[in-house]
This record gives structure tokens, C-alpha cells and sequence, in this order.
């Protein structure tokens, strides 16, 4: 911003065109680079909503009295502001909408190489960027910085009716955009048939390739991965002949809050009533805060939402994450070092947890059963999750305590890392095959990428 002033240039507009080319700067893929543009996003979709609240705030502040000097006075004709404002905004998306046309017209196909007609679909496509487009934020900056006077201390000529006209217009063109874009592009978050099909083949190759990593060593561990693998793939094909299966996912997303509340429920009730055994209550704890955090894990990702709320709420989860895991390191490293409780083994650890978990289990398969008989969700669906809580729970209670645990699954952690490079190699290999489109190995990757972190981040 200095140097393009010292330039005698517009700051801002330099300022935009720096945004431009370090955004452009992130590109390639692999794990590595999906953890570190997960965390820039959030950071910066945090610093964009603070910084686009903190504009439209001034916006409120200055907008009275720049548009009271414009509308109070007898020299200034209101109906003539409101209709150059019409105009302006008319001309504002005429231009953007011409320009976006023009721009997918003289754009060529990265696999032909030739330039493509416009179809309905591409006009439309046309018409979603020019609506969805910039909402005046540079537009105001840029009026802000008209001064108050030039050469000689003469005031800026129509300085407040610029501001006024620059404001109705982005002021029209928000309106225009809550009202247009839910009409050019209505949200279809259901996940296509053709998708579903293509993400079963790769789990299929997944647990294929699994399958012949199993040794001595080893097995128990894949057996685990390859297990999830199968409940994943029995979930998509659920979906396939799923009448409703955003009805079914609003209903899976709601038990895992059930799960949350009861959860926290569980942890009030440790912290006003402890337990004698101070050993029995940090394990307790800790098990309600593990499954918690796996739970608020799973919550961050299952909404595809990009918006800004969304990655403050990501945030706030990692950091209420780390601080309990922190708080509990602590009060462990403590009560060892003054020899007060025995330090807890994770072999303990798990068999607590999967006790817990069968708690959780029953609590859920309670409300379910509630929820059926007030007619809240179909009944169907409530019959279908019920009927993967109770598999689940039977899964659980017929593994052996064994104090190998532990150790298994962390070494399933391993292996579910690997499973991942193995399904990011399949959609290379398929991509190049011709078998999907770029579009679709950009969504399958993007997919794989989150689970990645969330492995990791398990740890």
C-alpha cells in the first residue's frame, strides 16, 4: 500500500492485486499441503470476517451523516440520487456479467485445448459470478479516500453524494444477491449418483490393497481399517437407494449432538459429584473428553460450509480441544511426579472408553426410540440408524479386553494413514485412466485430505 502511494497509484487496488498473487501461490496437492491450506483458510477466514465486519461498521458509522447532507439538501435533487443509483447499479452488473461471459467464452478446455460454446448452463454460470461477485467493499475504501478538499482548501466538489451513490449501489447489489443466487444456484448438497459409485469402486481397491498387507504382525490392525472401510461402503450403498438421504444425514448428524449432550451431561456430574477414587475420576474424565473431542471432530467436518462462521467454529473446537488435552497432561505429569494416583495406562484407558461408549450407545438408542413415537424424524430412518448403533454396539462388546489394545490401535492409526496415500493413489490412477474428471478427483481428494488431518490429529 506505501510504495504503490508513493507511486502516486491507488493503494488499494495494489493491496487487491497482492491478494490475488499469493492466493494464486498455493496450489499443488498431497497431505502436507492440504494441512497447511485447512489452517490458512481458517486464519484467514477469521482475518477476512473481522476485517470485512470491521468495514461495513465504519459503513454504519459514516453512512448518517454522508447521506443526511446529501438527502437534507434543497440543492440535491433525492429522486435523482435514487435513480443514478438504479443506473450505477444496472451498469455494475451489466459489466460484470459481460466481463465473466467473456472471459468463459475466450477461456480454452484443458484437455482439448479448444474454446467452448456457450451453453444455458455456462450463461448461468456466467449469471452466479455476477451476482455472487464483489459486494463494495473496495468501492467503499475507495470512496473513503476522497478528501475533503483540493488545491487551495476548496472543498471536494459532490464528495458527500459520491459516498451516497456508492453506498445505494452496494446496498442494491446485496439485495440482488440474497435474492437472485438462491434462484441461479439452489443449494444441492446431495452428493450425486455417479459420485457415490465412484467413491465405492475406490473403497473397494482400498480394502483390496489392504487386504494383501495383512501378515502376522499386522492383522489385527488391518482388520480394523478394513472393517471401517466396510461400514463406509455400506453407508454409500444405503445412499444409492435412499429416497431421502439428506433426511437420513440431518438424523446421523443430530444423534452425534445427542451424543455431545450426554457426554457433557456425564463431565458436570463428575465435576459436582467427584468420585472417592481419585484415580477412577481422572479416568473417567478423560474418557468423556476424548470421546468428545472425537465427536466435535467429526461435527467440524461434516458440513461443507466454507463460510468464515464455519472455520471460527473449527478453531474455537481445536483450541477447546487442546486446552483439555493440555489440562489433563498436566494434572497426569502432577499426580505422578507427587506420587498421589498412579499414572493411567492407555491399555486402561481403552477399556474404560469402550465402556463409555456402549453408555453413549444405549443413551442414543433411547431417543431414538423416543423420537419414533413422536413422528419428529421418518421412521424409517430412525429404524436404519438404530439398526447401525445396535451393530456397532454388538461390535464393541465382542472384542476381548486384552491389554494389547492399545497397541493395536495405534498401530490401526498407522495403517489408516497408509489406507489414505492408497486411496489417493487409486483416484490418480483413475483420473489418468480417464475413469473420472478433474472435477471429481478434485472432490474425492478434497475428502481424503480432511480424513488425513483428522488421523493426524487423533494422535
Amino acid at each position: 500500500y506505501l510504495t504503490a502511494e508513493e507511486l502516486h497509484v491507488s493503494g488499494i487496488l495494489a493491496v487487491v492485486a497482492s491478494g490475488l498473487f499469493v492466493r494464486f501461490d498455493r496450489t499443488g496437492i498431497g497431505p502436507n499441503v492440504a494441512r497447511t491450506n485447512i489452517v490458512s483458510s481458517s486464519v484467514w477466514g477469521v482475518l477476512s470476517f473481522s476485517l470485512n465486519g470491521a468495514v461495513f461498521i465504519l459503513l454504519g458509522m459514516q453512512l448518517p451523516k454522508a447521506m443526511s447532507a446529501s438527502w437534507d439538501d434543497p440543492g440535491v435533487s433525492n429522486v435523482r440520487l435514487s435513480i443514478v443509483i438504479l443506473l450505477v447499479s444496472l451498469v455494475v452488473v451489466t459489466m460484470r456479467f459481460l466481463w465473466v461471459a467473456g472471459m468463459l467464452r475466450l477461456a480454452r478446455d484443458v484437455n482439448t485445448g479448444k474454446r467452448r460454446k456457450m451453453t444455458p448452463a455456462r450463461w448461468r454460470s456466467a449469471a452466479v459470478m455476477t451476482f455472487g461477485g464483489a459486494k463494495g467493499t473496495i468501492t467503499l475504501s475507495l470512496m473513503f479516500t476522497i478528501p475533503f478538499t483540493v488545491t487551495w482548501g476548496v472543498p471536494f466538489p459532490m464528495r458527500d453524494e459520491l459516498i451516497f451513490i456508492a453506498s445505494g449501489v452496494i446496498v442494491v447489489t446485496l439485495l440482488l444477491a440474497n435474492f437472485m443466487l438462491p434462484l441461479l444456484a439452489p443449494n444441492r448438497d446431495r452428493m450425486a449418483p455417479e459420485m457415490t459409485e465412484i467413491t465405492i469402486e475406490i473403497l473397494r481397491k482400498t480394502v483390496e490393497e489392504l487386504t494383501g498387507r495383512v501378515d502376522d504382525e499386522n492383522r489385527r490392525a488391518v482388520l480394523m481399517v478394513i472393517e471401517s472401510y466396510t461400514k463406509r461402503i455400506t453407508r454409500l450403498k444405503q445412499r444409492v437407494g435412499e429416497s431421502d438421504p439428506q433426511g437420513l444425514e440431518r438424523l446421523q448428524i443430530e444423534a452425534l449432538h445427542w451424543e455431545k449432550d450426554y457426554l457433557k451431561s456425564l463431565l458436570a456430574e463428575l465435576k459436582m459429584h467427584p468420585l472417592d477414587d481419585a484415580a477412577e475420576q481422572d479416568m473417567r474424565v478423560e474418557a468423556c473428553e476424548r470421546m468428545m473431542d472425537d465427536i466435535m471432530n467429526t461435527l467440524r467436518h461434516t458440513s461443507t460450509d466454507s463460510s468464515s462462521g464455519h472455520a471460527v467454529s473449527q478453531i474455537r473446537g481445536r483450541m477447546r480441544a487442546f486446552e483439555r488435552r493440555a489440562e489433563n497432561l498436566g494434572r497426569r505429569i502432577s499426580s505422578k511426579i507427587r506420587r498421589t494416583t498412579p499414572l493411567i495406562s492407555e491399555d486402561e484407558m481403552f477399556a474404560h472408553s469402550r465402556l463409555l461408549q456402549l453408555d453413549v450407545m444405549e443413551h442414543v438408542v433411547d431417543r431414538l426410540y423416543e423420537e419414533m413415537g413422536r413422528g419428529t424424524y421418518r421412521t424409517e430412518h430412525c429404524s436404519a440408524l438404530i439398526l447401525d448403533y445396535r451393530r456397532a454396539e454388538g461390535a464393541l462388546k465382542s472384542r476381548p479386553n486384552m491389554g494389547g489394545s492399545a497397541k493395536a490401535i495405534a498401530q490401526a492409526e498407522e495403517i489408516k494413514r497408509e489406507s489414505y496415500g492408497i486411496e489417493l493413489g487409486i483416484i490418480q490412477d483413475m483420473l489418468e485412466a480417464g475413469d473420472i474428471t478433474r472435477a471429481q478427483a478434485k472432490a474425492l481428494r478434497r475428502n481424503v485430505f480432511v480424513m488425513s488431518v483428522d488421523a493426524d490429529s487423533s494422535i
